[in-house]
């Protein structure tokens, strides 16, 4: 484009020099006036701005060397056609050598980015900057700290310069910890400039960091109380067969101890004379309808109906994670007369359990159902509650559960003829009634018998029974 600018430019010059060399008269090889002044001879030229007004009509006809001079009278003859071409004129320099054909015939523009860029300002985009390529304005997002083309971070910024901030991110993997207690209870919510939380507080039994040796993964990273549970607790004993073993005082493990001849291992881990070989309360008589519960730190609670050839009670005793005994069997009915039998039991989330049975003759004639609250070590401070003391009524399958933050004692009871299914709610502290008892088939006259129960989830219980003569499970 600058090689073919300045030769047009050159070209012009030449064609004022020529003009005013043939309007003076004057050949080619004669002195040449300056392109911008009036020659009237050959060797003198007049400013244009002292000549008088030309006056004289231009009444020769031009020819193609005297184009450039049509204001003034065609006086000299045509006669120099020779002069076509006049490449040694000093002031022309080697751009007329360039052959014209290797010029192109358009060129581009300097500035291809017409108008003004528009680029975005919201967010960190407010201080983009537009850069004008061949491509036409490129906004040079890019350079901008924190930009992203589609966010993807929780900082909160308005990355993508949309206008809005941490809108539908992306949940990053293992934000969150998913494992032991936070498995389906944590989601990642995103809190701006303060990143991802997890709501960790709100997991139940969530612990961070895991002080607890409960068999739960409470911090939720994959590993269950780690370092935390003992194997034992320190002076624990236990029997495995007949050898008894005592927890060491780190409770990381259990040494043996040597009984000598005529004893044996018994429950507490101590060697024991054979005489003493019962693990329940009595030695003699009659020991049946064994029921037990778990506790909730993993212990268990046994009880049974048991004689001393006498009279029947209500036994019970804890035993460990193990099934080590913990202490001395223990008796939970405290009116002792006439019979005591068919131990039921339920626990709550302390450790707290219930133990409720039936009582011929407690409250005059007929069976009635009792119960009893203890505590996680076994003990109560609480007396027997009554919860069904109908005179000459029969009490037969009884049963206890701990649902919805109360007990709840079932049983098939009434006069011989008549029996229902009955349900009654109870205090979990005391054991006491909460309201009366309630028919749970309400098929009056026909009998119902034999229910069984079963807890569907914290808050809800099944009843089965048996309807009547004609042996219906309802």
């Amino acid at each position: 484009m600058k090689n073919r600018k300045t030769l047009e430019i050159k070209r012009l010059v030449l064609a004022s020099l020529l003009s005013c060399g043939l309007a003076a008269g004057c050949l080619p090889d004669e002195p040449v006036a300056p392109p911008d002044a009036n020659c009237p001879s050959c060797d003198t030229c007049q400013d244009p701005d002292t000549l008088p007004p030309d006056t004289t009509p231009d009444t020769a006809q031009d020819t193609e060397q005297d184009t450039a001079v049509d204001t003034l009278p065609d006086t000299s003859p045509d006669t120099v056609d020779t002069i076509d071409t006049i490449d040694t004129v000093d002031t022309i320099d080697t751009v007329d050598t360039l052959p014209e054909d290797t010029l192109p015939d358009t060129l581009p523009d300097i500035f291809p980015c017409p108008g003004e860029a528009t680029c975005d300002v919201d967010g960190v985009c407010v201080d983009a900057v537009a850069l004008c390529t061949v491509e036409g304005w490129v906004c040079d997002y890019e350079a901008l700290p924190n930009w992203e083309s589609k966010e993807t971070t929780c900082d909160g910024a308005d990355n993508d310069c949309d206008g809005e901030v941490d809108e539908a991110l992306p949940i990053p993997k293992d934000v969150c910890r998913t494992k032991g207690v936070c498995k389906g209870l944590v989601v990642a919510v995103c809190q701006g400039q303060n990143g991802w939380e997890c709501g960790y507080d709100a997991v139940p039994d969530f612990e961070e960091p895991e002080v607890t040796c409960d068999g739960l993964d409470n911090d939720c990273d994959g590993t269950t109380d780690e370092g935390l549970c003992q194997e034992c607790e320190p002076g624990e004993g236990r029997c495995q067969t007949t050898v008894p073993q005592r927890c060491v005082t780190s409770g990381n493990s259990w040494e043996t101890l040597t009984c000598n001849g005529g004893t044996r291992c018994l429950g507490p881990g101590e060697c024991t004379e054979e005489a003493d070989q019962e693990p329940t309360a009595g030695s003699t008589g009659y020991k049946g309808d064994p029921n037990a519960v778990r506790l909730s730190d993993g212990k268990w609670v046994v009880a049974w109906t048991g004689s001393d050839g006498t009279t029947d009670g209500v036994s019970f005793r804890l035993y460990g994670v193990n099934g080590t005994p913990q202490g001395p069997a223990a008796t939970a009915n405290l009116t002792t007369d006439e019979e005591q039998s068919s131990p039921a039991l339920a626990a709550t989330a302390d450790g707290s359990f219930m133990i409720v049975w039936r009582s011929f003759g407690q409250f005059g004639s007929g069976w009635s159902l009792v119960g009893r609250v203890f505590g996680v070590d076994g003990q109560s401070g609480f007396g027997e509650a009554a919860i069904s003391h109908q005179k000459d009524y029969t009490v037969l399958k009884p049963s206890v559960h701990f649902v919805g933050g109360r007990y709840a004692a079932i049983w098939e009871g009434g006069p011989d003829e008549d029996r229902d299914i009955f349900i009654r709610w109870l205090d979990a502290s005391t054991g006491m009634p909460l309201a009366s008892a309630q028919a749970v088939a309400g098929a009056v006259g026909v009998g119902e018998q034999w229910p069984s129960v079963a807890a569907l989830d914290a808050d809800t219980l099944l009843v089965v029974w048996q309807h009547g003569a004609i042996s219906e499970i309802k």
